[in-house]
């Protein structure tokens, strides 16, 4: 159970005899292997997906980083792994600028410890060295993403889209009245706060069928 309210401090309460734990409006809880949290759904499980996929690679650093096997074999065995592990329901996902980011440079930070690059300062003063040291992380940025252009590896944000665009799809198709339909139809009453309005999950199709209608 998540509580709302401001003014909430409750820690459990008793239904029936049932003890039933209150979460803050920050705290989240696993379920079904996933992290919810009403307030920050999409931010939360992003970064839980984030996080179990580093404890992936991590698990697995000693094959994935040993530079005796070929480089397509190491790509290969982390989209087996890795990429599962953090897309795992991502199609349920609601995707903005800020959080493709954050899953690009991920999966880019994973590439470049793949390939082993080392960097080493020449120099204590930072004038001579940083300028060195962004064009080293460009260089070894453009070798990881040739690997995902050759197909050796699968783009996660572009693997994310696709899986979006599916699961809509499958949705689109239902004439059984699941609720997965129905929260995408369904009139919320109420007012919401002033600002910009949330991004919703239905956004990115609405967008998509303007631009190609």
């Amino acid at each position: 159970m998540v509580c709302i309210g401001r003014s909430c401090r409750q820690r459990k309460i008793d239904a029936n005899g049932v003890s039933i734990e209150v979460l803050q409006p920050h705290e989240s809880i696993a379920y079904l292997g996933r992290q919810l949290c009403l307030t920050t759904f999409h931010e939360t499980e992003l970064e839980n997906r984030i996080a179990k996929a580093w404890v992936k690679f991590n698990m697995n650093r000693g094959a994935l980083c040993d530079r005796r096997l070929p480089v397509k074999m190491r790509m290969k065995f982390f989209d087996t792994i890795i990429t599962p592990s953090v897309l795992y329901a991502c199609g349920a996902w609601v995707m903005t600028a800020e959080r493709s980011s954050r899953l690009q440079s991920t999966q880019r930070r994973m590439l470049r410890s793949m390939l082993g690059w080392k960097w080493v300062r020449e120099s204590d003063d930072e004038d001579d060295w940083l300028p060195a040291y962004v064009e080293w992380i460009r260089d070894v940025t453009r070798a990881a993403v040739s690997h995902i252009d050759a197909g050796h590896v699968a783009d996660w944000v572009r693997e994310q889209r696709k899986r979006y665009l599916t699961w809509s799809g499958h949705c689109a198709r239902r004439t059984d009245g699941r609720w997965t339909l129905l929260t995408l139809t369904m009139k919320v009453g109420g007012e919401r706060a002033q600002g910009h309005p949330v991004k919703r999950w239905s956004d990115s199709i609405d967008s998509f069928l303007r631009k190609t209608i």
